[in-house]
């Protein structure tokens, strides 16, 4: 089934806010797989990308993409 919601994030220069924001959008009482989570990662100087990756691969419908 297709996800019938998609949240877009542009990341840049956001570790110390990321894991937050993350964490509130998967505590939405809407089952994984009627949502997607769509992160850009803009080449951040910073841990976002890592911190990204890692919740890209913790949950399915979160996906992270990298500008280069």
């Amino acid at each position: 089934m297709k996800p019938q919601l998609s949240i877009l994030i542009p990341c840049y220069k956001v570790q110390r806010y990321i894991r937050h924001c993350l964490d509130s959008i998967e505590s939405i009482n809407l089952p994984a797989d009627e949502y997607e989570v769509l992160c850009f990662d803009d080449c951040s100087p910073d841990e976002t990308n890592s911190i990204l990756d890692e919740y890209a691969t913790q949950y399915k419908n979160i996906r992270v993409i990298h500008s280069s």
